[in-house]
């Protein structure tokens, strides 16, 4: 943890948790955009196989702790806290980029 000394406790226990997701999930400690795809595992049902391969256990606990933080994990040359308004902001916009290359 000593090389991510900017996440407090709380902000490092969600990034290991989403961080074990990815390992389990995609083989990957984090894949490339893993924190968009925990994130919509979150928001109901995905028709993406992958994402039914996450724990239940391990995603009820990353919205909890997302709650208690008000916030969410990101990759950007290591593992970075975004308040949770700015969050949905990344999701929303990633989103509609996602929709424009069908």
């Amino acid at each position: 943890m000593d090389e991510y000394e900017h996440l407090t406790d709380a902000q490092w226990q969600l990034y290991d948790l989403m961080s074990q997701i990815s390992e389990d999930s995609f083989c990957a400690g984090w894949l490339g955009g893993c924190e968009y795809d925990i994130w919509q595992a979150l928001q109901g049902p995905d028709p993406w196989p992958a994402s039914r391969a996450m724990s239940p256990r391990h995603l009820r606990l990353c919205r909890k702790i997302s709650k208690e933080i008000d916030g969410w994990m990101y990759w950007a040359n290591g593992p970075q806290f975004v308040p949770m308004a700015q969050w949905l902001e990344m999701f929303e916009a990633r989103r509609k980029a996602d929709n424009n290359q069908i």
